[in-house]
């Protein structure tokens, strides 16, 4: 049985929401809701598409389903976890007002397609996080890579009480767990010894390969002032987030510091599934410095 008559009745439900978390709409204007309309009566199945699991929620199907559980009065896991989502965002853009006025930030928290959603809530998370201790953020700072001059921009930039300032871009890869091994893990019959722990880190380590010389190039970048991180939110990648459930002591990522490009300084992993209130975990920060005596690549680690 379908969840909603037509396109109207979910757009309905969007209003239900509204009732609920009134500030959305200065997010979703009705340039949004026109585009949203449009994507979905394209869709064979409207309920399928609002469906959304795991890595493939968006603001739409959160906001909508939000609706549903209002009407209906369910109130299961699922349904928290969507209004948890709404919660966080509102507690981030209370904390960076300038963010709703942004044309930038509202073409990524309204996007639709793959991951652009929880992507954008993973660089909120940290931003707020550093927030909360005092520092003042700032979103998308423009700079130039030196050998194609092609512009970029990066994700968070940071300025301490002392006036020193650090750069930071989030990334949220991702790469599910095989649905025969996810079952197999749910199944009395099989060990747990039938997942390779190890079997993600190579793909983990090229996608962080392919990020960093897709945003930095080679030969370093111009127009940023201080110190620049990659920060990498690893939860979605799920045998890795296994891994450390399992076997957190087997985690080492400083394998990926020869990785870091010129004008790149240090690699923080962290996890957060916005499954709780607080939900954010620093699992380590690398650093890359020069060696005096040699000049080569050297690491410093903090754990926190």
């Amino acid at each position: 049985m379908s969840l909603f008559t037509d396109v109207a009745d979910i757009l309905a439900h969007l209003e239900l929401c509204y009732q609920l978390f009134p500030w959305l709409r200065g997010v979703i204007g009705a340039k949004v809701v026109r585009m949203w309309t449009g994507t979905l009566r394209s869709q064979r199945s409207p309920d399928d598409f609002l469906g959304g699991n795991g890595e493939k929620l968006n603001l739409l199907n959160v906001s909508v389903m939000t609706g549903y559980s209002i009407r209906t009065g369910r109130d299961d896991a699922l349904f928290a976890h969507y209004r948890r989502l709404l919660r966080k965002l509102e507690v981030y853009l209370r904390a960076f007002p300038e963010l709703p006025a942004d044309k930038r930030f509202l073409e990524k928290i309204t996007n639709l397609e793959g991951l652009y959603f929880l992507a954008t809530m993973s660089e909120l998370s940290l931003a707020y996080a550093l927030h909360q201790r005092g520092y003042r953020v700032s979103f998308e700072t423009k700079f130039k890579l030196l050998t194609t001059l092609k512009k970029r921009d990066i994700d968070l930039s940071v300025q301490t009480a002392r006036g020193n300032t650090f750069h930071v871009e989030v990334y949220m890869p991702n790469k599910l767990l095989e649905a025969d091994s996810a079952s197999e893990l749910e199944s009395d019959e099989y060990p747990l010894k039938v997942i390779d722990l190890k079997q993600d880190d190579e793909s983990f380590e090229l996608k962080i390969r392919n990020k960093l010389a897709d945003k930095f190039g080679q030969d370093g970048h111009s127009g940023l002032n201080g110190r620049v991180f990659l920060a990498v939110n690893k939860v979605f990648m799920d045998v890795l987030h296994l891994k450390a459930l399992l076997a957190p002591d087997t985690d080492d990522f400083r394998a990926l510091l020869p990785l870091l490009p010129q004008g790149v300084d240090g690699l923080l992993v962290f996890e957060d599934s916005f499954e709780s209130d607080s939900s954010l975990k620093i699992d380590c920060l690398l650093r890359k410095r020069l060696s005096a005596s040699y000049g080569h690549p050297d690491t410093a680690k903090a754990r926190t």
